[in-house]
């Protein structure tokens, strides 16, 4: 049975972890007002854009955006996994972790999902066994069992509803449960299931606690028209663009060498580790996401992207080299000889052939400045192909590194440096300017602020208040920020990521959780009340506005408009009177304030 640790055992070695004197076992914290701060260690930072907030035990990297608890820190700084990190900080505060049989609705209705899962992969392992014609296509892949073993291989067989059938048979639950996974689907006519699978070697997918969450199969058939991967569909448990395949299996081997190898398909990640490279993984038939490259972050700075020599495989590495460079990583590019991929080549050549290909990878802007300035003889194909490498230099993190690359792409491209430089800065200012904010947009983020340094005024943000802030993303930050006071009675810096906010406004949402608290008791209150009044007034104000704008469209109508116009007027005269009360509600909100301050000085 599975076993898990309480909630509150949980809360209570977070309670017992001092967030700054963790930290400060890592890194130069030096205090900042109401804060700590150090340089980043998780981007190339210069300046101390890394914060932690020693009340809301919380730590923020106001120029990454990392951002977490004690335990997010150490899944980050060390790569541990979630249960890893937790061990850590109980030997830290002494606490004895107690495992439980898991408990509560939520979580025996995952574990029920996660056994239904482990019934399917149990199933297609057996299906394997069974067929042979699926063992003859392993053995031609030279997979050899162990390694099947280990990876959980199986296969799919081709009647199409044998695994609808079989979980029929578990029952009603665990046949809606397969459907919900997306392991069967209900045909048109209403009447049975369908096998999403069918005729493919099976690789189950697992997630960081070695459990199976998904699965991908490929084809063990020549046709051309099928798919050669078919992926689970997306579901509360399996989300393709945040796994990757073999991850679970290389964990231990990224560790042990301080890089992760990426291939692009399942059995290419299956074939180098049988030849021994078992820090090899794979995405799951999508483009590497980010989600996906900050997972090997947490286990290592150095990856090798190992594709296909061909213009595909240069295509898909630049691709990956680009969300690599994005997230802070050292990524390195090694391109096998055109017509083969990592299955081919150690179907030819043994494991130290690949070795040395690995080993003395370039870094893929270095593979970049050769790709597109080979054969770049007029200075027009120069321009573009200069052009082409710098959108990899400036998703490079550090400064430092930019200017660097910069300085090597102007020698091979024979242009002065500094004129480099210059082209690297330009375009980086127009694509990192950040929008100018509406007044609404900064009255919604002060609310915010002064809700987070009095979480009880959440309970005062109705709907019809919510429904008074425009964006929507902000809008579900203060739902969710209620929720949570709701039912912890605290509000945490992690509701900014889980409400969406759009990434021009994340950065000052999460400043609320590192904002000096400047007013108390009623003074916070009467900002509060402000900052709706001003909101409201903006509301009445843009209606005011269409309403003139309607009453000039009647009026310029030639037609009979005489009731429509009467009721235009009439609300606008109510709408008018209401900016007039609340504009003299702010004139007596600000004469006190005035008062108050020359009061303090």
């Amino acid at each position: 049975m599975t076993k898990t640790v309480p909630q509150h055992l949980i809360d209570s070695i977070l309670d017992k972890t001092n967030i700054v004197e963790l930290i400060g076992q890592y890194l130069p914290l030096r205090r900042s007002g109401a804060n700590h701060v150090a340089v980043c260690p998780f981007h190339g930072d210069k300046d101390p854009s890394f914060n932690v907030n020693e009340v809301r035990q919380f730590y923020h990297c106001f120029g990454c955006g990392e951002s977490g608890n004690a335990l997010a820190f150490l899944m980050k700084f060390h790569g541990y996994t979630f249960r890893e990190a937790l061990s850590n900080l109980a030997d830290r505060a002494g606490v004895e972790l107690v495992f439980e049989d898991a408990s509560g609705d939520e979580f025996r209705n995952r574990r029920d999902f996660l056994d239904v899962l482990a019934w399917a992969q149990k199933f297609y392992q057996e299906g394997l066994g069974r067929s042979g014609r699926a063992q003859a296509y392993v053995k031609k892949r030279r997979i050899r069992p162990e390694v099947a073993e280990r990876f959980g291989l199986g296969y799919a067989p081709t009647p199409w509803d044998e695994l609808a059938r079989a979980l029929t048979r578990l029952g009603t639950e665990a046949r809606a449960k397969g459907e919900t996974l997306g392991l069967i689907r209900a045909n048109k006519s209403g009447d049975g299931w369908f096998d999403l699978f069918r005729d493919r070697l099976m690789f189950p997918v697992y997630n960081q606690d070695g459990r199976v969450v998904g699965f991908s199969g490929r084809t063990l058939g020549d046709d051309p028209e099928a798919p050669k991967y078919v992926n689970s569909p997306d579901s509360h448990l399996y989300h393709k663009g945040r796994l990757l395949f073999a991850l679970h299996q290389a964990r231990d081997g990224i560790r042990r060498s301080g890089r992760a190898i990426l291939v692009e398909g399942n059995v290419d990640a299956v074939a180098m580790h049988q030849a021994g490279f078992d820090e090899t993984v794979a995405p799951l038939g999508t483009a590497l996401t980010p989600q996906q490259a900050q997972l090997l972050k947490r286990l290592a700075r150095d990856v090798v992207m190992l594709y296909d020599g061909d213009g595909a495989g240069v295509k898909a590495g630049f691709r990956s080299l680009l969300v690599f460079l994005q997230v802070g990583l050292h990524p390195r590019l090694a391109l096998l000889p055109q017509g083969d991929d990592p299955d081919s080549f150690l179907a030819k050549h043994p494991p130290e052939d690949l070795a040395p290909l690995l080993d003395k990878a370039p870094h893929g802007i270095q593979v970049a400045i050769e790709h597109f300035l080979k054969g770049a003889e007029n200075e027009a194909d120069k321009a573009r192909a200069v052009e082409e490498v710098l959108a990899f230099v400036r998703a490079c993190e550090s400064g430092v590194e930019r200017e660097l690359w910069a300085q090597k792409l102007a020698q091979r491209a024979g242009v002065r440096a500094d004129d480099m430089l210059a082209q690297l800065k330009f375009q980086p200012k127009v694509v990192r300017l950040a929008a100018e904010l509406s007044s609404e947009t900064k009255w919604a983020l002060d609310l915010f602020r002064v809700c987070v340094q009095e979480p009880a005024l959440l309970d005062q943000m109705t709907e019809d208040r919510l429904a008074l802030i425009d964006d929507a993303g902000l809008r579900e930050l203060f739902r969710l920020a209620l929720e949570q006071w709701r039912e912890r009675r605290e509000v945490r810096p992690d509701v900014v990521e889980a409400a969406g906010v759009p990434e021009a406004l994340c950065e000052k949402a999460m400043e609320a959780f590192f904002h000096a608290e400047e007013s108390a008791g009623e003074a916070r209150l009467e900002e509060f009340r402000g900052l709706l009044a001003r909101l409201q007034r903006a509301r009445w104000e843009a209606e005011e506005a269409e309403i003139k704008k309607e009453i000039k469209r009647l009026n310029a109508d030639s037609g009979d408009n005489w009731d429509a116009l009467r009721d235009l007027l009439a609300r606008q005269k109510e709408v008018t009177a209401r900016i007039q009360m609340v504009k003299q509600y702010l004139d007596r909100l600000s004469r006190k304030e005035r008062v108050h301050v020359e009061e303090v000085h």
